[in-house]
């Protein structure tokens, strides 16, 4: 992710990895330089170590004819969480429930994001993720069945599905459904002192760009085109 809309002063995705259940995956990615310098940020999802709270370990080389500085920086949930979302927006399958909720899946062969976003400018919406009846998953929030009320004009990734390692049988069972509610709200709670990584899961404003695109899809222009 580089500065753009989203996150730490707002991330755009300038490319990813697609997760994969491969014990390496790698890619290369050409960026851009503006001006007499830039910041990019490599985030790596590694959901099945999302409890370890060890350094992720990966190789990155630059090739510039200018100077480049590689180092270690620290990532809060803000960013990850809006890297996904980035993410999702653009390659997931997106669904539309009450006129108002965009619930977006984005799948790979490691597992799925799901992510909700509130396109109402006044309403909050109740709304519920059931996963239950898959198998061979696990949860980002230590649950397969969530029920969220996000404020007005937000998104939030609802929850990142897993496969188990060494699961024999492995299959997605999504459910959605929403209705009014009246104040932020979620089941199970989003409690940062007894789960860290719950903070990924927090409401995010919508970014301008997406507001904009949900809100001609809401008003029945079509679907919303991608982001160029």
């Amino acid at each position: 992710p580089a500065e753009g809309e989203g996150g730490r002063g707002g991330l755009q995705v300038v490319g990813f990895v697609k997760r994969g259940i491969q014990e390496q995956a790698f890619t290369s990615v050409t960026l851009e330089l503006d001006g007499y310098e830039g910041e990019y940020l490599a985030l790596p999802l590694c959901f099945h170590q999302f409890d370890s709270t060890e350094p992720r370990r990966y190789v990155a080389c630059a090739h510039s004819n200018a100077p480049v500085l590689l180092q270690p920086t620290q990532i809060g949930h803000a960013e990850l969480a809006a890297a996904l979302a980035e993410v999702a927006a653009e390659h997931g399958e997106q669904k539309v429930l009450g006129g108002v909720v965009f619930v977006t899946t984005w799948k790979d062969e490691a597992g799925a994001v799901i992510m909700v976003e509130n396109a109402s400018p006044s309403a909050y919406m109740h709304v519920t993720i059931d996963c239950e009846g898959s198998t061979g998953i696990l949860s980002s929030r230590n649950t397969l069945l969530c029920e969220d009320v996000l404020p007005p004009l937000t998104r939030m990734i609802t929850m990142v599905l897993t496969f188990k390692a060494g699961a024999t049988q492995v299959g997605y069972s999504i459910g959605m459904a929403c209705a009014h509610g009246v104040a932020e709200a979620h089941m199970p709670p989003l409690d940062p002192e007894s789960d860290p990584n719950s903070r990924m899961h927090a409401p995010m404003l919508l970014p301008p760009k997406r507001r904009a695109l949900l809100e001609q899809e809401r008003q029945g222009g079509g679907p919303a085109p991608r982001p160029p």
